[in-house]
């Protein structure tokens, strides 16, 4: 079979469902110890998907080996929580006093913890997927963190779904568990890496989003999301584009930090090019432009310039906001 003849025989696209996809040649193959895996390109929707299917025992092993417990408090995800609650607040959807507020994948629960000083009278709780995320970080800044499943059905007001949905092989599981703990008419916000992101256009796998088949399973369009959406009877949801502290600091101007290899080390993979800086890149990330400023900073003035060299639905955030019906 060509690469990029239309595969029908195989998995689905776990966004909108459809049987059709090809080889998502940009993305490229990646390796680690004896996994190999690549990503498939939906040719009804546009998402990108990983083309194998990892069981929860081997995504876990792989966060348990190869992620830091401190990554999830650093400086700059903490800011990156403060421009969340931001954001929410410019589209007038911070909670109201008694709803019940959820952040789905919360980790050390930065976003709720920001969240609780612009809205104090809402009440918080933290939903992790992985049981000892929950038990390492629960009650440290005065914010429970429990398992998805331990929550209630139909006892939620308001949901965030941050950077979450691409990181299960079966997203519609994910949001099926989701949608269980919501009530009648919650609220759902919805942010995942945007596939039509200038990010994915000039860096392809190069692109710090672009992670892992294992770690970022699914790369959702806009059309994506709206599908999995739609299967869901979510028809009315508002579509944003945004850019992130990180997306630029760490993104698409940027060489990634690491690549997982066969030997476990975190180096540029031998199974995929490494590419060269962009001029462009070259001159934005030369010390002689940052002078002394330090990271968060870069961080800060990165974003802004990110956003004025992107259109608006090539910004690296794809975000959906919506009221359950």
């Amino acid at each position: 079979m060509e690469k990029n003849q239309k595969f029908k025989a195989g998995r689905p696209c776990p966004a909108c469902a459809s049987e059709s996809s090809v080889v998502d040649d940009s993305l490229g193959i990646w390796g680690w110890e004896d996994w190999r895996a690549g990503y498939r390109q939906c040719s009804q929707c546009g998402t990108s998907f990983a083309d194998s299917i990892f069981s929860p025992e081997q995504i876990g092993a792989w966060y348990s080996r190869q992620f830091s417990y401190p990554q999830y408090e650093s400086p700059l995800k903490q800011l990156d929580a403060r421009t969340r609650v931001s954001f929410i607040r410019e589209k007038n959807w911070l909670p109201k006093p008694n709803e019940s507020v959820i952040d789905v994948g919360c980790a050390a629960g930065l976003f709720l913890t920001s969240l609780k000083q612009a809205a104090p009278n809402s009440r918080y709780t933290g939903a992790e997927l992985l049981p000892q995320v929950a038990a390492e970080y629960s009650g440290k800044r005065g914010i429970s963190i429990v398992t998805l499943k331990e929550i209630e059905d139909h006892s939620v007001d308001m949901a965030f779904m941050w950077h979450v949905l691409e990181h299960g092989p079966e997203p519609q599981e994910l949001l099926s568990q989701v949608l269980r703990v919501c009530r009648p008419g919650a609220r759902l916000l919805i942010a995942v890496p945007n596939r039509h992101a200038r990010g994915f256009d000039e860096r392809g796998s190069q692109w710090v989003w672009c992670q892992a088949p294992w770690v970022h399973c699914v790369h959702f369009t806009s059309a994506g999301l709206s599908a999995i959406l739609s299967r869901n009877s979510i028809t009315n949801g508002a579509f944003h584009y945004r850019e992130t502290v990180d997306s630029f600091h760490l993104a698409f101007l940027n060489m990634p930090d690491w690549i997982p290899t066969r030997e476990g080390l975190l180096r540029f993979s031998e199974l995929r090019s490494e590419g060269g800086e962009k001029d462009l890149g070259s001159f934005l990330h030369s010390w002689k432009l940052w002078g002394n400023a330090d990271y968060l900073r870069r961080a800060r003035l990165g974003r802004w310039l990110s956003e004025l060299i992107t259109s608006d639905r090539q910004r690296s955030e794809l975000l959906c906001m919506t009221r359950l019906p």
